[in-house]
């Protein structure tokens, strides 16, 4: 009994050091999920910010992106470069979407933070859109995502609601009508 009694403060002193430490490394791995947290935010930010610093320089693309958007301009309506550059700036927006719609699904990017997204923007309810996600979100996002956004944005009716709803709402009298 003796020599138990000699080895219990040393006991004692290695259950408190493995519990320090595990709680240590409970401290270090919240900091670290907080660091991760914000860094993440960050970039989904900057990639938000890049996006809207394009449209806000390039008149081009803020044209083309008003045609889709009010006029229910569709891929025909423009010329092969004007198409590229318009369809290079819906992907980015889909892949900066798709980020978003990943981080909140590992629990990275809150759900306050992600059911601020404006799922309704206009140009993911414009004839435009859904002709481009039909022929090419096979191929640029994930199967999950490609369910969640279909089934936020309706595109079996767009079609039809874009290019009558949005011609009347812009609609402006002819020089017969006036």
């Amino acid at each position: 009994m003796k020599e138990q009694e000699k080895l219990r403060p040393a006991q004692v002193l290695s259950a408190l050091a493995v519990t320090l430490s595990l709680l240590f490394v409970g401290l270090e791995v919240r900091q670290n999920t907080k660091a991760t947290r914000g860094a993440t935010m960050q970039a989904i930010s900057d990639g938000s910010s890049d996006l809207l610093a394009r449209l806000s320089t390039d008149d081009l693309l803020a044209d083309l992106l008003a045609q889709v958007i009010f006029d229910g301009s569709t891929e025909e309506d423009f010329e092969p470069g004007e198409y590229i550059q318009l369809a290079a700036f819906t992907q980015s927006f889909v892949r900066q979407l798709e980020n978003t719609y990943l981080q909140n699904r590992e629990g990275i990017v809150l759900d306050e933070v992600f059911n601020t997204y404006t799922w309704g923007d206009p140009l993911l309810r414009t004839a435009w859109f859904a002709e481009w996600w039909e022929v090419l979100a096979e191929d640029l996002v994930g199967s999950d995502f490609k369910g969640f956004l279909e089934s936020r944005v309706q595109f079996d009716s767009l079609v039809h609601e874009v290019s009558h709803g949005m011609d009347d709402a812009r609609h402006e009298p002819d020089s017969d009508e006036r």
